[in-house]
């Protein structure tokens, strides 16, 4: 295929993500970068605890009260973010060879617009197509059982991969 073919732009009728879904994807995210800063107190406390069986209660402490704050923390700080909002609320997309066009279908019906350039990346998972935008930890999510058909997944993936690897070239 040529760099400069475009494709026809479609419509993705309705989709949405779940919330737990988009959590899910952010911690599993977070948690293969960060992992190490979370196991490695655990441990050391855990080893400590032939000294002492508080650190053990401490060590307990950590795994059942402080991970989960700070994983709330990430939560808030990025499930909050636009792309977040747009992923997991019931749209309508346009998919075209200058970006993304988002409509939302509830009471409040708003339009946005995501240029290609403001992505810099993007994942194919089993259950979905994530399109990393503006930091590692913000991304927007497609479902992939919101394409119509095979070939309109394809040519989704075709068309994200051209204008983004274009993008970064």
């Amino acid at each position: 295929m040529e760099s400069g073919q475009h494709h026809q732009p479609f419509t993705i009728a309705s989709c949405k993500v779940t919330s737990g879904d988009y959590i899910k994807r952010l911690c599993s995210l977070f948690m293969a970068d960060h992992w190490v800063w979370f196991a490695l107190p655990v441990l050391i406390l855990a080893s400590l605890a032939v000294l002492n069986i508080d650190f053990l209660i401490v060590a307990l402490m950590a795994v059942f009260i402080i991970i989960p704050m700070v994983l709330t923390l990430l939560y808030f700080n990025y499930a909050l973010t636009d792309e977040a909002r747009l992923s997991i609320t019931e749209k309508e997309l346009k998919v075209t060879n200058e970006g993304l066009q988002i409509k939302t279908l509830s009471n409040k019906s708003q339009e946005h617009t995501f240029p290609w350039a403001e992505f810099y990346g993007y994942v194919v998972g089993e259950n979905f197509l994530l399109l990393q935008h503006d930091g590692k930890y913000r991304f927007f999510m497609i479902p992939i059982k919101a394409f119509n058909d095979e070939a309109q997944r394809t040519e989704c993936i075709a068309l994200v991969k051209r204008c983004i690897t274009q993008k970064t070239n």
